[in-house]
């Protein structure tokens, strides 16, 4: 037997009995499942605009609004990341203030290819899974008064509501190895 010990939030030692055996079988199970390749890029992200009201359709909840309900739920069969746009603003008063987008990453790019079997021209839409890496980002500095906006991307369903970036499901696969790795030894 294995015996994983740790310390709690309340400083109270947590004891783990583990048989050599299920540390295998875990080990490989979270290997795998960290490794397999996304069968569906149909990510569910959180959805609100800064637009003022006349620009908004259905989908276009205002962002001021946002309370992570599921009006602002938005289906993105095209993306496998989500995203958060944090905005930059400078009153007229000269105070600072931000404000937030959040919408599905854009990652669907078309390429046109001559098919030379058919002797034509066909427009193929393809999803980039590589344009992003989960994590925050400064955009380009253009020169406005306000500054650059800051870029959150992350890839796990309704991730992109937290005023802090918060981490992936791949940051938790690998804790799960690093407990198994130190629980063989």
């Amino acid at each position: 037997m294995t015996t994983i010990g740790g310390r709690g939030c309340l400083s109270k030692t947590t004891t783990y009995l583990a048989s050599p055996a299920v540390v295998s079988l875990l080990t490989i199970i979270t290997i795998i499942t960290s490794l397999a390749p996304c069968t569906s890029a149909n990510m569910t992200c959180y959805r609100c605009t800064v637009h003022p009201p006349q620009y908004q359709g259905d989908a276009d909840q205002p962002c001021q609004q946002f309370d992570a309900s599921e009006r602002f739920h938005q289906v993105c069969p095209a993306s496998t990341f989500c995203l958060k746009r944090i905005i930059p603003y400078r009153l007229p008063n000269g105070t600072m203030t931000t404000t937030f987008e959040r919408d599905c990453a854009p990652q669907k790019y078309a390429i046109t290819e001559y098919n030379y079997e058919l002797r034509e021209w066909i427009r193929n839409e393809r999803i980039n899974r590589t344009a992003y890496q989960d994590g925050c980002y400064a955009g380009q500095n253009r020169g406005t008064p306000n500054g650059p906006s800051t870029y959150c991307y992350c890839s796990s369903d309704l991730c992109n509501d937290a005023e802090a970036h918060r981490p992936s499901s791949a940051l938790y696969y690998a804790l799960a190895i690093v407990v198994a790795v130190v629980a063989r030894s």
